[in-house]
This record gives structure tokens, sequence and C-alpha cells, in this order.
């Protein structure tokens, strides 16, 4: 008898193997919160691509933005665990979300497959505004300030300026970067923190000015906007942020392993790498054990800032 239970259970495990090893079969959707045309929506089109001509099946991104992800997520989790389906999310959905909303029992129907890649915010404010100098000296009373939603990362960083600043500011979620630009760029917000993946079109045609980074050193294609640390002698605490792969916890162990090593792989493709450096964000390389380790992390740093700053959602 027990010689039959083993040689059921090496059947099992082999035939595991095997359909890992010709996952997937059919067309892939990845599902996400983020904006078309956003720097992380213009990196998973591209790993899409890549991803397709080597699965030899057609992989598609479906955006559902707003909510604070909470529509793409909880449309996710709606979808068969088979690893057909993967969510990518940015740093709200995953980090601040699940603290706002108490919506960390979503998270844990989830587990990390990698990171997409990290980046820092550039301040941006409209054509009217030249300096961080000129910011602080312009502000209306009751300035305000954009974000894709409340919690998100551009909200942390609204608010956190907002402290160095010293000034009490009207925080304004859209659902999409198009309007939330429009309005910065018309001025009837003051300023916003976002990428320059998502905004360097803004800049390059004169409707943004970059004003500062977030980041600790100046970002080399853009050498003349300085850090807020260097202008503040402030250490920014939501400074970076990153984009993450998230598929079904029960998915079977062999085709998770599969998708995390084929993402991975292809993540660290030259081509990718090149595609992360023009969107100014910072290549990684985390494992799904490390990914989950900062995002636990960020977790903790991110209730005491949500406590600091008095972020709610009501």
């Amino acid at each position: 008898m027990k010689l039959i239970k083993i040689i059921l259970l090496c059947i099992t495990l082999l035939s595991n193997v095997a359909l890992a090893d010709t996952h997937p079969s059919k067309p892939v959707r990845i599902v996400t919160n983020l904006p078309v045309g956003s720097g992380p929506d213009i990196f998973v089109r591209k790993l899409s691509q890549m991803l397709e001509s080597h699965w030899k099946v057609p992989v598609t991104i479906d955006n559902k933005p707003g909510g604070a992800g909470l529509i793409a997520l909880e449309q996710y989790l709606r979808t068969p665990s088979n690893g057909h389906t993967i969510f990518y999310g940015d740093f709200g959905v995953f980090v601040t979300t699940p603290i706002l909303y108490d919506k960390e029992n979503l998270i844990q129907q989830l587990k990390p497959l990698t990171i997409g890649y990290n980046s820092a915010w550039m301040i941006v404010t409209p054509s009217t505004i030249q300096s961080f100098n000129d910011l602080k000296s312009k502000l209306p009373g009751n300035p305000k300030f954009g974000s894709w939603g409340v919690g998100s990362g551009g909200h942390l960083c609204g608010q956190e300026l907002s402290a160095i600043l010293q000034v009490t500011t009207v925080h304004v979620p859209y659902k999409d970067h198009g309007p939330w630009f429009a309005d910065t760029s018309n001025g009837l917000l003051a300023f916003g923190c976002t990428s320059v993946g998502s905004s360097e079109s803004y800049y390059r045609s004169g409707k943004f000015n970059y004003v500062a980074t977030t980041s600790n050193k100046r970002d080399p294609a853009y050498p003349n906007v300085p850090t807020v640390k260097e202008l503040t002698g402030h250490t920014f605490e939501a400074g970076e942020v990153f984009s993450a792969f998230y598929i079904h916890a029960q998915t079977d162990e062999q085709i998770y392993r599969k998708l995390e090593k084929d993402l991975r792989t292809f993540i660290q493709h030259k081509d990718m790498v090149e595609l992360v450096k023009t969107l100014r964000g910072y290549p990684v390389s985390n494992t799904s054990e490390e990914m989950n380790k900062l995002r636990n992390d960020k977790v903790l740093d991110y209730k005491k800032l949500i406590k600091k700053y008095s972020i709610n959602v009501n």
C-alpha cells in the first residue's frame, strides 16, 4: 500500500512539473490598477511583448485605475487561480491601500512574484513656477495638490512636502493621470509628485516644471533639478516607491515558480533595463521572498507616516 502511495505521489509530482513546463498554455492577462500611459504601464506593455514572444501565447494588459487600486485588485481576485492571470500594481495598492481601507485580507490572497522597478518622485508644478523657492513664495491660500488616489504614493509625497513647506494643503484625488496633469499644468493645482516616466512628455512640452526630486541624489538626465534634501535639509520618508507583480496564493507551486523565473529573467533583459533607465527608474532583481520582506517593512513604515499626516479615507 505504501509503495502504491509513493508511486501515485511521484506521478502527481511529475505531472505538475510537466504542467509547469508547458505553462502558459493559453492567453495570459495582466490586470493592473495603473492608468494607460503612466511609466509603469509603459514598462509592463514592453515586458508583455517579450513574454508573448517567449510563451507563444497572447499577453494582454487590462487597465483598471481608480478606487485606490481596489477596483483592479478585487476584479483580479475573482479570476481563476490557474496562473493565466497576473496582477501588476503600484506601491499604493500593496502598501498604503491595505492600511487605509483595512484590506490586508485581500493581500493575503496573493503571493508576490517580483518587483517591476523602483522610482523616485519629481515635484512638478505649473510652468509659471520656475523653482522650489518660487513655489514657496507663490503658494496661494489653502493650496491644492493632486494625486491618483487617497493613500497613494503621490498623496503621501504631497503631504510630506506640505509639512516641509509648513503649509496646510488640500489633497485632490484623481482616477487617472490625464485630468490631474491637466489641472496642474493649468494652475488649478499648486504642485504634485509623480515619476519622470509618467510626466516627462508634459515637462518636455513646457506644461510642467520639475522643481525638485525626492531622491537622495540628482537625476543624471536632469542635473539642474536639485533634491529636496539639498534645498531644505529634509530626507523624504516617502521618497521612493516600486511596482510589483503578484498572483493568486492558491496557484500551483510549480506554475508559480515558473512565472517568477520568467518574469525575473525578462525584467533583467538588457532591453528592459534600458527602458527602466529611460523611465528614470531603478532596475531591481528581488526574489519573491525578498519582495515579501520589503513589502512588510514598508507597511510598518507607512503606518507611521499615515498616522503622522492624519490620512484617512473618511
